[in-house]
Order: C-alpha cells, then structure tokens, then sequence
C-alpha cells in the first residue's frame, strides 16, 4: 500500500519551515515531447528490446524485417520513411556483425 502522507492543516500554512525563503537556484529543464523515433531491426528480438523501454518523452515505432540483409535492411528503411505519413525525430537501423 502506498504510504500515506499528513494534510497539512489551514493553521499551519504560515508556519516558517513552510514558507519558500528564495526561489529555487537550480534550473529547471523541460523535455521535450512527442518525438518519434524509427527503429529498423533485422529480427523480433530487436523490436521486442526496443519496445520494452518505458520512455514518456518520445514514441518508439519499432519494425521487425524478418532476417533481411543488411543491405536490404537498409533499402526497406528508406523505403518506409519515404512512404510514412509522419516525419520522425531520429531513424535507427539496428544490426548485428558476425
């Protein structure tokens, strides 16, 4: 069970360890969201790795090319972003060398 926190009481919110003294000194980074990244792989494996990462901040569209050659993983990657209907952020073929 999640642990329970203590409301803090109308009284209270004058207290002075409640008070904010300063603003905060550290910056404060925004992510970016909604990019979309293309990963190419030559099997389900890869497909399976990349699309088990939680990311919030991007979309993974992974595609799985069945064993294909490495020169023709890389002819279908083209092929596929030639024919998207989106533009993605970042295209990644993923392979293996042996």
């Amino acid at each position: 069970m999640p642990k329970r926190t203590k409301a803090i009481k109308v009284t209270d919110r004058k207290k002075p360890w409640l008070k904010k003294v300063k603003a905060s000194k550290y910056k404060l980074d925004t992510k970016v969201q909604n990019k979309t990244i293309l990963i190419v792989g030559e099997g389900q494996t890869e497909k399976l790795y990349f699309e088990s990462f939680p990311v919030l901040s991007l979309t993974v569209e992974a595609i799985d090319l069945q064993g294909q050659s490495k020169q023709k993983l890389i002819e279908s990657t083209e092929e596929i972003v030639k024919s998207a209907d989106i533009e993605y952020d970042a295209i990644w073929c993923v392979l293996t060398w042996t």
